[in-house]
């Protein structure tokens, strides 16, 4: 076992210089190594939040309790998804990016809403749809 799997099976953390030293090892080209765009995530992190308290706000003033009650389970995903597409567009992704990460953070905050955890299941979700729209394939939608 060479030096490379040993420090990356083992558990140790390896800096970004010897994962890239590795994976050219194993014969991997640099650029299929995937990069994390953090100013990208922290920008649509950023709107994504703002675009759901807007929104939030929004709805707490146009609606009443028993809307919620009746038509939550459809105003609440409607409201996510437009969130995050316009987060998206903030984050200069694409409208299908949007479209993804609404859906691929939808999940896990869905799960949590489901538990009684709503507050939780927002938190959630902006945290998977941060991870989203930092990756690299986000930006290739």
């Amino acid at each position: 076992m060479c030096s490379c799997s040993a420090s990356l099976a083992g558990g140790i953390q390896a800096s970004e210089r010897e994962i890239i030293h590795c994976a050219m090892i194993r014969g991997v080209n640099s650029a299929q190594i995937e990069s994390f765009d953090r100013k990208r995530a922290l920008v649509a992190t950023a709107a994504v939040i703002v675009a759901v308290a807007l929104l939030a706000a929004g709805s707490m003033f146009f609606l009443d309790h028993q809307d919620f009650v009746d038509w939550g389970f459809l105003i609440g995903p409607l409201a996510w998804v437009l969130a995050c597409v316009a987060a998206a567009r903030v984050a200069a992704l694409s409208l299908l990016a949007g479209l993804a990460g609404a859906a691929i953070a939808g999940i896990p905050s869905a799960l949590a809403t489901l538990t009684g955890l709503h507050w939780l299941g927002i938190v959630v979700g902006v945290v998977a749809f941060a991870g989203w729209s930092g990756s690299t394939r986000a930006a290739r939608l």
